[in-house]
């Protein structure tokens, strides 16, 4: 009993690992309880914090006393810190020899980005939320593989995309 206690305290202090994000043309300052990133321009920054409550405060430069929005975000898993309320897109992909794409069709969805529509399982996620809590499995800078070691038939892999990102992977396919 006493060490499933120890191994249930010690994931308590284990740290998230957390993207803050910039895909804007304009660098930051984020304040993350007074501790200063500087987030340049289409850059991001990963950093680790620990489960809690943590004050953001972004400032469009360092010498900026007054921040442009301030906020508290609530840190229980990884994640991005979504600093310019940028719109981010998930796809699902299904991987396996023997794919079975009947019920990955039924949640097909429409998306439309810049007057061009995308169909397959895409979500548009994020917008206006300043902490996007992880839900894929391939992050911001990696690519879909080609292919995918699997047990069974098939797998679904996910992936979060910033919206242009998407565009410029996705735009031949559009319709």
């Amino acid at each position: 009993m006493l060490s499933i206690l120890v191994f249930s305290s010690c994931h308590l202090l284990s740290p998230y690992h957390i993207w803050i994000d910039n895909p804007s043309n304009t660098s930051f300052t984020v304040l993350i309880d007074n501790h200063s990133y500087q987030i340049k321009a289409t850059g991001s920054t990963e950093i680790l914090l620990s489960k809690g409550n943590y004050m953001v405060e972004i400032l469009k430069d360092s010498t900026t006393a007054q921040p442009i929005r301030t906020e508290t975000i609530a840190i229980h898993k990884d994640g991005i810190i979504n600093i310019c309320n940028a719109e981010y897109i998930f796809v699902q992909q299904m991987y396996g020899t023997s794919t079975n794409t009947t019920t990955l069709e039924k949640q097909n969805k429409e998306v439309v980005l810049d007057n061009y529509t995308y169909h397959g399982q895409i979500q548009k996620i994020g917008k206006n939320l300043i902490f996007i809590p992880k839900t894929w499995d391939i992050g911001l800078k990696d690519k879909f593989r080609s292919s995918e070691n699997i047990r069974g038939k098939q797998k679904v892999i996910s992936k979060i995309f910033r919206s242009d990102d998407f565009k410029t992977e996705f735009l031949k396919n559009a319709r």
